[in-house]
This record gives structure tokens, C-alpha cells and sequence, in this order.
């Protein structure tokens, strides 16, 4: 008997696996960036297929067996196309899932990292932003997360984006007065990532 594990995930990636199923990328809140494989799913009939759409957060039931993880059942807790209700907001997200799903390496927890995540969409998510502030976010958002991965140095310059995992007005303004800093450091950080 296997133990059923439950967790809150987003759905970073998908691909067709068989006839009728699929392989999911996620990145879940209690096992890091895992792939998991749901069977029966491109059928019509599934149960789990609104549920586990691309770019969506859902909270997951996981098996672990010979092959792997497996998706036994899943509710939808987000759409983020339909919740952000912008195009050039979606195409944030989706650059930043696909820059999670080249940076993270295996699976471990990062309940941290998860937060900083969830925190994002949340705030794009508000409807008093400017499509002009989401060059900002984008900003903040992945020098958060290369920090967390441990790709940022001790920088004294930057420590009023990355202690904190909230997304705030101050950070949007603030990075307009730190922009060429914080650019300088993200570069840095990818080449060094060799991505």
C-alpha cells in the first residue's frame, strides 16, 4: 500500500506520456520542482484534467511507486490565465515558471521559495498595478529567487528586496531608484547559473 501524499502545486510544465496520459512538471510547496505522471487524462471523461491545467495552482494527491510519482487526484485552487486578467501579467508568470523549471535541480522542499512564488501571483493578481510596473515585478521576483537559490552574494545594496518575501508598492518603487544594481546582479547571477 502506498502512502498518499497531499500538497499544493503549481503547474509549471506538461507533456503527453502514452496514450492518454501525461507527465506534469510542479512545483510543489512540500517537495520542491518534482514531475509526476497522471494516466486516463487527455480522455474526456477525466476528473483531473481542469484541475491540473498548465499555469494553474492545484492541491495535489501524489503517490510514490516503482516509476516514479504519481497523480492519484487533484482539485484546482487557481487559473492564473483567467485570475490575472492581463496578457502581459500571464507572460510574466509564464517566464518565471519556465526560469524555475531550468534553475531548480531535483527534488527538495523550499517551502521558502514556494512562498515567494505564491506571494508574486498574488500580487499580480490586485487590480491597482499598471502594465508598466511589471517590468518591476519581474525584477524583484527573479532576483528573489536567485537569491534563494543561493546564485546572490551578500550584497548590501539589494537586502531591501530579499529579506523580505512579500510583494509590496515600496518594492515596485524602489526598484526604479535600484534598477541598473539590481539588473547588474541578476545578470551576474545567470551567467554564473549558465543558463
Amino acid at each position: 500500500m502506498h502512502t498518499i501524499y497531499h500538497t499544493d502545486a503549481y503547474v509549471l510544465d506538461e507533456r503527453p506520456n502514452g496514450e492518454a496520459g501525461k507527465t506534469f512538471v510542479l512545483f510543489t510547496k512540500d517537495f520542491g520542482l518534482i514531475y509526476a505522471s497522471a494516466q486516463g487524462i487527455r480522455f474526456e471523461k477525466s476528473k483531473l484534467r481542469f484541475a491540473l491545467q498548465k499555469y494553474s495552482l492545484a492541491n495535489i494527491a501524489l503517490v510514490f511507486g516503482k516509476t516514479g510519482w504519481r497523480i492519484t487526484n487533484a482539485y484546482s485552487l487557481s487559473n492564473i490565465y483567467y485570475q490575472l486578467g492581463s496578457d502581459q501579467r500571464f507572460r510574466l508568470v509564464a517566464r518565471i515558471f519556465s526560469l524555475l523549471g531550468r534553475l531548480i535541480n531535483g527534488e527538495e522542499k523550499n517551502e521558502h521559495l514556494f512562498d515567494i512564488l505564491n506571494n508574486a501571483i498574488l500580487f499580480l493578481e490586485k487590480d491597482h498595478l499598471f502594465d508598466d510596473q511589471i517590468k518591476d515585478i519581474e525584477c524583484v521576483l527573479v532576483l528573489r529567487i536567485l537569491n534563494n537559490l543561493g546564485y546572490v552574494g551578500d550584497h548590501k545594496d539589494l537586502q531591501f528586496f530579499i529579506l523580505d518575501n512579500s510583494m509590496k508598492n515600496e518594492h515596485i518603487e524602489e526598484i526604479k531608484r535600484s534598477r541598473k544594481v539590481v539588473l547588474s546582479e541578476i545578470n551576474r547571477a545567470l551567467k554564473e547559473s549558465q543558463l
